[in-house]
């Protein structure tokens, strides 16, 4: 039995498939089996070189979907197939660094109590290069896991044993079906982040409609809605469900600013009072992801950007000292080159003329 079974999903996946099954041959711990599931219907040479890869090395399995099932049951039947004590999440355009799947299983074998283990993963692309630093103790992992999917899904490695015993797959009604299935781990094992960059993750041009998106967006409202209800017994009304979205900025949508921020300001202090009486979440690390939430939405700061904040009231008196040039900073720093950042502000035009003007 492998020690690290690797799901990798494929789909049109042709030119950069490889390249990734590459990088896990090159990995230091060289005990795995690597399950590609290939979606029915692929249009390009994906399976050929799937199979091709397969009779290359013993330790490749080769999974074709009888018919068109989704992301969420692909990554379902990887789950159900897993040999190995720990499964690494991988996806065909991404690349690990060789000592990902070494580190990663000292630490799970290290802390029995953790069932998602993920690291740091480098974003680039033409117009991209910059690190997603996600939360790196349990407590702000968990915390921060309310509001937004602070984890790089294709650096994650899973206790098998948790996911398959709990019973624990990917939602197919979701499009954010790797944020709503981390929100349910939390009930059954920890959730961490090795501070160190052991992923790559390939950022290109994306066909994503608007519609797409915005389904997205409000789907996330849902999530979180959903966690507040499972962990902390607490009901939101609608509108302070829409608040809680996170695919883009939830003021943006708004048609009264104030109004917006009464109802954000009162749907956070909610949640703080909710969390004391429940203690799902560590105060302290429930009080910094509030704080970021709030800085995220009225300032555009980043919201992996965690500050300490001493008490509920500091959140919402909190004001930065220069907002538009730190919010530039932001812009600049996440969208390198002319080309990304004139993709950006027509992206958000085309959004703004959709839902105001036309």
């Amino acid at each position: 039995m492998p020690i690290v079974t690797v799901i990798l999903p494929v789909y049109n996946s042709e030119p950069f498939l490889e390249t990734a099954v590459k990088s896990i041959q090159a990995q230091t711990l060289t005990d795995w089996e690597l399950l590609i599931i290939s979606e029915y219907g692929s249009g390009d040479h994906t399976t050929s070189i799937a199979r091709r890869l397969q009779a290359s090395d013993e330790r490749i399995v080769l999974i074709e979907n009888p018919r068109r099932l989704g992301l969420s049951e692909s990554l379902n039947i990887g789950i159900r197939r897993a040999a190995g004590k720990y499964i690494a999440r991988m996806d065909a355009d991404d690349l690990a660094h060789p000592t990902r799947f070494e580190k990663q299983v000292r630490f799970l074998e290290q802390h029995p109590g953790v069932a998602v283990c993920g690291t740091w993963q480098h974003h680039f692309g033409p117009d991209t290069d910059w690190i997603h630093k996600g939360a790196v103790t349990v407590e702000q992992c968990c915390a921060n896991l309310l509001f937004f999917c602070d984890l790089c899904h294709s650096t994650l490695m899973l206790r098998t044993e948790v996911f398959q015993t709990r019973g624990l797959f990917y939602d197919g009604q979701y499009l954010a079906e790797d944020f709503e299935l981390w929100t349910r781990v939390l009930l059954y094992g920890d959730i961490v982040n090795l501070p160190e960059i052991l992923g790559e993750y390939r950022c290109g041009d994306t066909n994503i409609t608007l519609a797409k998106k915005e389904r997205l967006h409000e789907e996330s409202g849902v999530i979180v809605s959903n966690s507040l209800k499972r962990n902390l017994k607490l009901c939101l009304t609608e509108e302070e469900m829409k608040c809680m979205r996170n695919w883009h900025n939830p003021a943006e949508d708004a048609r009264d600013r104030d109004v917006f921020f009464h109802q954000l300001e009162t749907a956070l202090r909610k949640i703080d009072q909710a969390n004391r009486r429940e203690l799902f979440y560590q105060q302290q690390a429930l009080l910094n992801a509030i704080f970021a939430k709030w800085r995220w939405i009225k300032y555009y700061e980043p919201f992996t950007s965690i500050k300490s904040v001493t008490s509920i009231d500091a959140v919402f008196q909190y004001t930065p000292r220069h907002p538009f040039f730190e919010r530039l900073h932001c812009f600049l720093k996440n969208n390198r080159g002319i080309r990304s950042k004139l993709r950006k502000l027509r992206q958000k035009f085309a959004a703004y003329y959709s839902k105001y003007i036309r």
